[in-house]
């Protein structure tokens, strides 16, 4: 009997599993020894109910929007732009003084033009070859553009304004929303 019960536990000490590679591994490797057994001997493992779960993380689409949703999201979206957060900065002291540049829809639409049209021209041609100079294609934006000639206009006289009226040399200028 004690013959048998060495030979259970040499047995026991000595199982192996084998992967689809057939390349043999201890049991106690892979598996808890008593999830192990409970699979040799047949037994089922009984899992835990679970709680009816209401997921409503998947997107929610619809048809199409109506005007109430598109104001808000337009709301939002602008929101975000500075001219809705600088004040809050500036009046706290921190930011740089701001002033603003009004621009029409107009003018807006032949400034993207313009840059489009910069890098069709970056496409085609290169600095290394003299053929591109950023210089020679703005001061003909400006000749062929008087929409572009008047943009460049007000711009400078609100640099010449901001740097009378904040007493400084400089001034830094940043397109926006």
């Amino acid at each position: 009997n004690n013959n048998n019960n060495r030979q259970q536990q040499q047995q026991q000490q000595t199982t192996t599993t084998t992967t689809t590679d057939n390349h043999p591994k201890p049991a106690d490797c892979n598996m808890d020894a008593k999830l192990l057994n409970a699979l040799n001997n047949g037994r089922k493992t009984r899992l835990k109910t679970t709680k009816q779960v209401n997921d409503r993380s998947a997107p929610m689409l619809k048809a199409g929007l109506d005007k109430k949703d598109i104001e808000k999201y337009h709301k939002d979206v602008q929101d975000t732009y500075v001219e809705s957060w600088e004040p809050l900065l500036n009046q706290n002291g921190l930011t740089f003084r701001t002033s603003y540049l009004a621009m029409s829809k107009r003018e807006a639409e032949v400034l993207v033009k313009a840059y489009e049209n910069y890098e069709k021209l970056l496409k085609t041609t290169s600095y290394e070859d003299g053929t591109l100079s950023f210089d020679t294609f703005y001061t003909e934006l400006v000749r062929n553009d008087p929409t572009f000639n008047q943009m460049r206009q007000s711009l400078q006289d609100k640099i010449e304004q901001c740097l009378k009226a904040f007493g400084c040399q400089k001034v830094f200028v940043k397109g926006s929303s």
